[in-house]
């Protein structure tokens, strides 16, 4: 797996590095060359961070993450209390010393627990061990997650000019991004929900079916499966539920406390329904993709990533009142499809496990 790692998290920050010196050179160059220089760095860290980041949590390291992630945004505000006087050259040097020291706190313990006689490999550019599909259906998924946001950012009416070419929404931004402060507790739910119970059931069922087990057995441990998958869905929207109410009635004194305009109330009601959606919509991708169905996993992520953009497109068109509908209703028809199909696999579990073996 380490030599895997390196060489995938090589070439990544490699393409990282040209890409944004490319970019930054472009576009920000009248900011001076510390902010380039501070800008390529940081891109180029995050986006090998992030991989490393999602191995060790598919290894299931989270205590360690958690810790790397306190220690590096720690050190981060700490740091920029002092470099603040530097503006924004500032915060960005401390914003990146704060994900380097993450980014070197996570590998070195992957490499520390993972050991390997081997430094660098790229096996996984071999055909045989990759799944297209499943890297087509992670870009539209996050493509659906981001394209609205991205609608908002450069449709003139609705966006600012930041940095360049970098806009910002000021109707859509902050309401989103509470949103999806919002879904916390319904997302830890859903994660341990998921890799303990579930993946636990998961393992049992396909382990009998592998082993020989009786008819019976079998069918025992497939409905307590399918009972935890049913159980993961419903814990998490149960969490999630009660979160919602407690922010729909404590939003203005939440808003008042931080000092944010209470306008924004209303457009955040609307986008806390929609991270709902999105929160269920991941947890039946999810276990979609645990029984490998990537093909219905994909036309899914398809499915939302269009229908966001039209209908996010669409409410703009139709005025400040119908922002956010738009992510809404795409995410309620995927989150119907998405049920449908998750229904019908699980109502012919058996049928398909011995079809594939």
């Amino acid at each position: 797996v380490l030599p895997n790692l390196i060489g995938n998290m090589l070439l990544n920050m490699i393409l990282a590095f040209i890409i944004s010196l490319i970019f930054s050179v472009i576009f920000f160059k009248e900011q001076g060359a510390a902010f380039i220089i501070l800008y390529v760095l940081i891109f180029t860290i995050m986006c090998g961070l992030w991989i490393v980041n999602v191995v060790l949590t598919g290894f299931k390291s989270y205590k360690f993450i958690v810790f790397s992630f306190a220690v590096a945004y720690i050190t981060f505000f700490l740091l920029a209390l002092y470099m603040a006087r530097y503006d924004l050259t500032g915060l960005m040097f401390s914003f990146f010393v704060g994900q380097a020291a993450l980014f070197f706190l996570l590998l070195g313990y992957f490499i520390k627990t993972h050991y390997s006689d081997k430094i660098i490999s790229f096996d996984f550019f071999d055909r045989h061990k990759i799944y297209i599909s499943l890297i087509f259906s992670g870009f539209f998924y996050n493509l659906g997650i981001w394209i609205d946001k991205f609608i908002f950012w450069f449709y003139p009416d609705t966006s600012i000019q930041i940095l360049g070419p970098i806009r910002a929404s000021i109707v859509y931004d902050i309401p989103m991004f509470l949103a999806y402060i919002a879904i916390a507790p319904g997302m830890a739910v859903f994660f341990l929900k998921l890799e303990t119970e579930f993946a636990d059931y998961y393992d049992r069922y396909y382990r009998a079916v592998r082993e020989g087990a009786t008819l019976n057995k079998i069918y025992q441990f497939g409905d307590n499966m399918i009972l935890s998958a049913r159980s993961v869905i419903f814990d998490t929207l149960r969490i999630q539920g009660i979160a919602f109410v407690f922010f729909l009635i404590f939003d203005t004194l939440l808003f008042k406390i931080f000092k944010l305009s209470l306008l924004y109330i209303p457009l955040f009601h609307v986008l806390m329904v929609g991270t709902y959606l999105q929160l269920i919509f991941m947890t039946l991708l999810a276990i979609l993709n645990y029984f490998d169905r990537r093909r219905e996993a994909l036309y899914l992520s398809i499915l939302f990533a269009v229908s966001n953009a039209v209908f996010t497109y669409v409410s703009i068109l139709l005025g400040p009142y119908f922002y956010g509908y738009g992510y809404v209703l795409s995410l309620f028809i995927s989150d119907l499809l998405a049920i449908i199909l998750l229904r019908r696999f699980l109502d012919e579990i058996h049928y398909q496990t011995f079809m594939l073996i």
